[in-house]
């Protein structure tokens, strides 16, 4: 549509088919100069910022004025085009703005704590998980594994700390970080959900807890259960292949097997040895795992016989100590677990795992002769006879 132009605001305009119409600068956003008489010319409107069409041309009170000046069109369309300019300038400056702040914000709306029914949360700022930070919910917790769209991924120690209304907890098997209990003196009863495969908990001082269920399919305990004296004995899952004693130590169930010399669980866990540390230690045949670190007064000299059926080994060589291998290969071997060095001799078959292992961490090896390889089976066959297992 092609609009005779003025100076004046281009008020008075008329359009092909003499039509008045009003419009101001401001509507404008693309504009071509056309065509000019000398005295004034003509702008081909492409775009308004703000259209008013149709026009109200029986209530304008336009009239056609002369033409301005060509050069006065000419100035005024390059008004336009800097106007069109800076508008874009300000849009930009705008938007770059309102991304600054909302990256400065952003972090602080994040690490804000919010109360989502039972549970206080903090959303991570991956925005995919959440840490729980407070719960206030009654005495029976199930702890969920998601809240809303979020994966639980872990839970402060302040949450359930020396909590004292507490009675039960249940954890899901999709919580794979710790959950500390410890203090909540109330607490009666611990189970984990089918599906778990290593079990966290660190309830020390439960004076009250009772019961801890641990499902089939769990294949590692970890954590601490000290100092709980009302706890009965626990009934390990056939699939479990790793615990330590002492996560139990000076509670209930250490005190149950405490005349048991060998108390094995789950598949070949030698959870308890209540043998003389300052004596030879054998370890029977049959035992796949064994985290003890068996520590003997430092002036002892002692032999510790470690069965072929081994598969998992966490203890402390010291000072003094002899141990012995046969040919077998550890999946998992820690001769160090108390950061005092390996300061004893290790001996086995030459060519056995055993020997390569020692050569690559710089420990005292020595082979084992015939003789020894027959003490070393006989008495860790023997000891096989003193194993108690769990019902």
């Amino acid at each position: 549509m092609y609009f005779a132009f003025t100076g004046h605001n281009i008020e008075g305009l008329v359009d092909d088919n003499g039509n008045k119409i009003i419009i101001t600068w401001d509507d404008i956003s693309s504009a071509d100069l056309i065509g000019s008489d000398g005295k004034g010319g003509y702008l081909n409107i492409y775009e308004t910022i703000n259209p008013r069409y149709p026009f109200d041309t029986e209530n304008s009170d336009a009239q056609m004025v002369d033409y301005s000046p060509a050069s006065d069109i000419m100035e005024q369309s390059m008004n336009i085009k800097r106007k069109i300019v800076i508008k874009k300038i300000r849009l930009v400056l705008l938007l770059l703005i309102i991304c600054i702040v909302l990256v400065l914000l952003a972090p602080k709306f994040i690490l804000l704590k919010y109360w989502v029914g039972d549970y206080q949360i903090q959303i991570d700022n991956t925005l995919k998980t959440v840490t729980i930070c407070g719960y206030r919910g009654d005495k029976e917790v199930v702890i969920p594994a998601t809240i809303g769209p979020f994966k639980v991924r872990y839970i402060t120690d302040e949450t359930f700390e020396d909590n004292l209304s507490i009675t039960s907890v249940f954890i899901p098997a999709d919580y794979g970080s710790f959950l500390e209990l410890s203090g909540c003196i109330n607490l009666k009863k611990i189970e984990f959900e089918n599906g778990t495969k290593v079990t966290k908990v660190i309830a020390i001082g439960c004076t009250s807890l009772e019961e801890v269920i641990i499902p089939e399919g769990v294949e590692e305990i970890r954590g601490w259960y000290d100092y709980c004296p009302m706890l009965r004995d626990i009934k390990f899952p056939s699939t479990l292949k790793k615990a330590d004693g002492y996560d139990f130590y000076d509670s209930n169930l250490y005190d149950l097997h405490k005349n048991d010399k060998y108390y094995v669980v789950g598949d070949g866990v030698l959870l308890f040895f209540n043998g003389d540390y300052n004596q030879d230690v054998v370890i029977p045949q049959g035992v796949k795992c064994f985290d003890d670190f068996i520590l003997k007064d430092d002036t002892v000299s002692r032999n510790v016989y470690i069965p072929d059926t081994i598969s998992i080994l966490r203890t402390q060589v010291s000072e003094g100590d002899t141990f012995y291998f046969g040919n077998e290969e550890i999946d998992s071997i820690d001769l160090n677990c108390m950061s005092y060095g390996v300061n004893g001799t290790i001996v086995a078959p030459v060519g056995s795992y055993m020997e390569q292992y020692c050569k690559e961490n710089g420990f005292n090896f020595r082979a084992m002769t015939e003789e020894e390889e027959k003490e070393w089976r006989e008495k860790t066959e023997a000891a096989a006879s003193e194993i108690t297992y769990q019902e």
